[in-house]
């Protein structure tokens, strides 16, 4: 019995691992980036079904999967992203936590796994993404100097379009903790609530969900604040 239990579950972390390989590779092509939303459920279902050692064991495939396909950077950044992050997801619906704890620790994961991504990056590659960002508003910010002398634009006209995109790269350049948290807690969300209908339609028993008036914030906002400093030291 032991044997066909371990059998099973083999398959099972083979099967879903290279589902959320597939996912991945799909994500990193620029035509079907949107992919991403979804490329961590593979390894959540997979830990909740199977435990943490099959989450990292097909953490550890995918990484070394991904090593051999894409830059190094890169595969860091999506090992950490949809399959670190998504077997810790997967760890807590095991574990039966309350919906509203699991997106709330979710979300810290993925903006931490993000943020460390993000520093990554500018150590280890000399790329700061919000650099980047930063200067294709300047870039754009020219453009439209440069078009609007040739179309003979007013001052006026020309200041406005400036301002907004001066704007826009402040929200930028001033948010970067928000986007981050966002960013975590779309990818946290749109995980729980796919992969949780998967699990109760494989015959797995799930916690039941609070009702939506039932929903409160957490008794304490200090981890959010503490969130919110990391984060903002981290992509200073």
């Amino acid at each position: 019995m032991n044997k066909t239990n371990n059998l099973k579950t083999v398959m099972e972390t083979a099967l879903l691992t290279a589902i959320a390989l597939i996912l991945v590779i799909l994500a990193n092509m620029p035509v079907l980036i949107f992919i991403f939303v979804i490329a961590a459920v593979p390894m959540t279902v997979l830990t909740t079904r199977q435990g943490i050692y099959a989450g990292v064991a097909g953490t550890a495939v995918m990484g070394l999967s991904l090593m051999l396909m894409f830059d190094p950077i890169i595969a860091l950044t999506d090992t950490v992203m949809f399959g670190v992050c998504a077997s810790a997801t997967g760890f807590m619906i095991r574990k039966k936590w309350h919906t509203s704890k699991i997106i709330l620790v979710s979300t810290i994961f993925y903006s931490m796994g993000l943020s460390l991504i993000l520093f990554a990056y500018v150590s280890l590659g000399g790329v700061d993404i919000f650099s980047l960002v930063s200067q294709g508003f300047d870039q754009m910010i020219a453009m439209v100097k440069e078009k609007a002398t040739t179309m003979k634009l007013s001052q006026e006209d020309i200041k406005i379009q400036t301002d907004t995109l001066k704007k826009m790269k402040g929200y930028i350049e001033n948010t970067k903790p928000v986007i981050l948290i966002s960013y975590g807690f779309v990818i946290s969300a749109i995980t729980y609530f796919i992969s949780r209908p998967i699990l109760k339609k494989s015959g797995l028993e799930m916690a039941p969900m609070a009702k939506f008036k039932d929903f409160k914030l957490p008794s304490s906002i200090l981890p959010g604040i503490l969130l919110i400093i990391v984060l903002t030291w981290i992509t200073d």
